[in-house]
């Protein structure tokens, strides 16, 4: 619009008049609108106010600009009949200015229009599920017999009608009202205002001339709560001293052993769990008649267990500070006045009369009854049984270690996410994790549920960890060897050496890694005297013949020179150099190695560490004793193909260690049934 509609109004004035138009006639479509409407007389006086400014209007439109403003004032605090009085008025005056053909409504069809505007994600999924309960309706409108066809037919072309005419009003007042949001955003807020708690626009069932009921939209399900990471820092990965539970010194304590957080403090299970005795008590009359064995603990000051329904919860202030009480009936029906001072015991806030509730300490007949004061409650929150954690954490205690347990449970409760697949617990008949952590310091039994839980997924992650681990290594590039007997028969020939059954597996074993391209890790066990070395000797004679080097790493010096003393002679029988490197190397023995011409170095680990230039080593024989897993098989790696790696120890050692030190290296059994011919071979005492 380029030319003034009124005289005296210009364009941009007119578009805010328009607003003015179109929200008078969006209030004014039914009486919930008047009704509930907020807010709209004062922005409809705030926009007469800004075309009476900003725009300047002359002649008899000021007049009227200035009888809307007063009729307008009035419209927020009057009466609904007033209110509908002040629309008409409005409307009468404004047909002078705006009349309604001038609004800029125009009638398209609803398709067409919807395309203009990108509909949220809410507005699709309602969308959807309306097109699946339209296409539903359809079918079973298509559904019936010839006669309802027929009599359909007759009906559709009325509703059609019906439907057309309802969609053109519809484009209208859906025109005025997104017309007034863009043209005022002031207008669009005062809309958001009126509309809190109204029914918008009615809206056109096109399939109403069906007779079907109208189907409400599902109500909106309550989202679960988020599930948190293990170490997430608004779960597990808390730290202990937020909870403010614990003073400095057992905070200190806890750091000492690497407890900082409350992941941490509940992967740290209790050494123990004691069963308290729950008391019997009897009413004051009656316990002179009692034996005297059934009050012998409670007369003792001893901690029992006292269970019973709370009747009776309440707090008062007092000189001391808060009390809280509660007073509990046991089976028996004796009363059982709990008060604690200060601070309120763990699981106040979730008692409630009629729950029953178990507490430890030391009860006292007194003249009104039986008291207990500052007791600690049972499990997480009073509810527990009578198995009590022991922590045994010297400079904190127990009591407190029980509290900090506690509440660290009652914070994850139902917020951890499981890290095992659903179908290994249930294949497995595992607990959850929650439950797991709660029945580990809480237990209700001795089953050790929650125990067998976490070590399964301790080992779990640890075996998946080596898997992984020796995923990655083993496919790296080795040296292969082509397997040579020259040496091996020299060798047995010249020290009569006649392997067994089991030697000859493990051997085979052995040649098959040195052929293959990836790098050889085995570790080969054995009871003392199973010729261990002489397979390990046969292996580096393979070795050797190819051109490559062989490593000798014994846990010491003196033990490294025992090897090189006793293999000498015999390396150099069958034409082998041999160096023994007691630690530093020299500049001779250096130039040696980088040349290739020693072919077997003894030596320690800490040729590993300052590891000198190779010419091509093949193999690191490794003796182990006291100390196990020295040598990493990922060091090897780190330039050049990646030797083989024989691991040797001195007697079998537990499968603890099986599983995670040597997890990643394949496993090479000799038996003990065997006999050896050698003539001249005289093996160490320490083999």
């Amino acid at each position: 619009m380029t030319e003034l509609v009124q005289p005296g109004l210009g364009v941009a004035a007119w578009a805010d008049l328009a607003s003015v138009r179109r929200t008078v006639e969006w209030v004014g479509l039914d009486q919930s609108r008047l009704e509930k409407s907020m807010y709209t007389g004062a922005t409809v006086v705030r926009l007469l106010h800004r075309i009476v400014d900003r725009h300047a209007p002359e002649g008899a439109v000021v007049a009227q600009l200035e009888a809307m403003t007063s009729l307008m004032g009035g419209f927020d605090e009057a009466e609904l009949a007033r209110r509908q009085e002040i629309v008409d008025e409005m409307r009468g005056l404004l047909d002078g200015l705006v009349p309604v053909g001038e609004l800029g409504a125009r009638r398209h069809d609803l398709e067409p229009k919807a395309k203009l505007s990108k509909p949220s994600r809410r507005d699709r999924r309602e969308r959807r599920s309306k097109e699946g309960e339209t296409t539903a309706v359809t079918d079973v409108a298509e559904s019936g017999n010839e006669a309802n066809t027929s009599s359909a037919d007759e009906e559709s072309a009325v509703g059609a009608d019906a439907v057309t005419s309802a969609e053109s009003d519809l484009e209208d007042e859906t025109q005025q009202g997104v017309s007034a949001e863009s043209a005022e955003p002031s207008v669009s807020q005062a809309d958001d205002g009126e509309n809190d708690g109204e029914e918008g626009p009615a809206e056109v069932d096109p399939y109403a001339w069906l007779g079907l009921p109208k189907t409400s939209p599902p109500s909106p399900q309550p989202r679960a709560p988020r599930r948190l990471e293990w170490n997430h820092p608004e779960g597990t990965g808390a730290a202990v001293a937020g909870l403010g539970l614990l003073d400095e010194a057992a905070l200190g304590v806890l750091s000492g052993l690497g407890i900082t957080t409350l992941g941490e403090f509940l992967s740290h299970p209790p050494k123990d769990h004691v069963k308290v005795r729950q008391a019997k008590l009897v009413e004051p009359s009656d316990a002179a008649e009692v034996d005297s064995e059934e009050l012998s603990a409670v007369d003792s000051g001893q901690d029992v267990m006292v269970r019973g329904k709370v009747v009776q919860r309440f707090a008062r202030i007092t000189a001391q500070g808060v009390r809280y009480e509660v007073r509990l009936k046991d089976r028996q029906g004796v009363i059982i006045r709990c008060a604690w001072v200060g601070a309120s015991p763990r699981g106040w806030s979730q008692w409630s009369v009629g729950m029953e509730v178990a507490l430890v300490g030391a009860p006292e007949l007194c003249d009104d009854g039986w008291s207990l004061f500052d007791a600690e409650p049972v499990g997480v929150d009073g509810r527990g049984s009578g198995w009590m954690p022991v922590y045994g954490i010297d400079g904190v205690e127990d009591r407190a270690l029980r509290a900090l347990a506690a509440a660290a449970l009652s914070r994850i409760a139902g917020r951890l996410r499981e890290p095992l697949p659903r179908k290994l617990v249930e294949y497995h008949k595992l607990i959850g994790l929650d439950d797991a952590l709660r029945d580990a310091h809480f237990p209700s039994n001795k089953a050790g549920k929650g125990r067998t839980r976490l070590a399964f997924e301790e080992l779990l992650l640890l075996q998946a960890g080596i898997g992984w681990r020796a995923k990655r290594r083993n496919p790296a590039r080795g040296v292969s060897h082509k397997v040579l007997h020259r040496a091996v028969g020299d060798l047995s020939v010249q020290q009569n050496i006649s392997l067994t059954d089991s030697q000859e597996a493990v051997f085979s074993e052995i040649r098959r890694d040195l052929r293959s391209s990836h790098a050889m890790v085995r570790l080969l066990q054995g009871e003392v005297g199973t010729d261990k070395t002489t397979i390990a000797m046969l292996s580096a004679a393979v070795v050797i013949q190819n051109k490559a080097q062989v490593l000798y790493v014994l846990p010491d010096a003196d033990s490294a020179e025992r090897r090189f003393l006793f293999s000498e002679g015999i390396f150099r029988s069958v034409g082998f150099s041999p160096v023994f490197i007691p630690s530093g190397p020299s500049r001779g023995q250096l130039d040696a190695i980088s040349r290739g011409e020693a072919q077997v170095i003894f030596g320690t680990k800490a040729l590993l560490e300052k590891a000198p230039k190779w010419a091509k080593l093949g193999l690191v024989i490794v003796e182990e004793r006291n100390e196990y897993g020295t040598v990493d098989p990922a060091r090897l790696v780190e330039s050049g193909p990646a030797p083989d790696l024989l691991v040797i120890t001195d007697t079998p050692i537990p499968s603890s260690l099986t599983l995670t030190v040597f997890g990643e290296y394949r496993m090479s059994m000799l038996a003990n049934d065997y006999r050896t011919h050698c003539s001249s071979v005289v093996f160490p005492q320490n083999e």
